[in-house]
């Protein structure tokens, strides 16, 4: 007969690797949430996601994948939630189309302005790559986003 799961025990080693990984996503969303003087860590960690599937989906297949990676186990698993790979990433014309992506992805919220989210998100993610990563991964990014990044 199977334990009852009130009965079943945790391994303290997985318990230990599970705060860890909570802990490296939390470093990000606190830096997200900090940049940005908001208050709520639930809209910053939505933000953070929203805007990284976002720029997910007009990369290129491997740079797409290399920023996965870079992510934090947990931030990682919601940044390929929903990722249907693609050979070439979804076009992009301009700039105002990315902030209208992001704006519909943080769900219209009136009180955050996508183009200051957007940029505040790539400040954040380019301070936390290797510097190759983050320069392969500006260099794939559409062209309209390049003036975006950080300098």
């Amino acid at each position: 007969m199977p334990e009852s799961a009130s009965h079943r025990r945790i391994h303290p080693q997985a318990l230990s690797e599970f705060q860890l990984h909570l802990e490296e996503s939390a470093v990000w969303v606190e830096a997200l949430r900090s940049r940005l003087g908001w208050e709520s860590v639930a809209k910053s960690h939505s933000a953070l996601c929203a805007v990284l599937q976002v720029l997910r989906d007009h990369l290129p297949l491997e740079e797409a994948i290399q920023l996965g990676v870079q992510l934090p186990v947990l931030l990682r698993g919601e940044y390929f939630e929903g990722f249907h790979p693609r050979r070439d990433p979804l076009p992009l014309s301009d700039r105002g189309d990315f902030f209208m992506l992001v704006h519909e992805a943080i769900h219209r919220d009136p009180a955050i302005e996508p183009e200051m989210l957007a940029r505040t998100v790539l400040s954040l993610v380019a301070d936390r790559l290797p510097a190759a990563q983050r320069a392969q991964i500006e260099a794939a990014s559409p062209a309209p986003l390049h003036g975006l990044w950080p300098d």
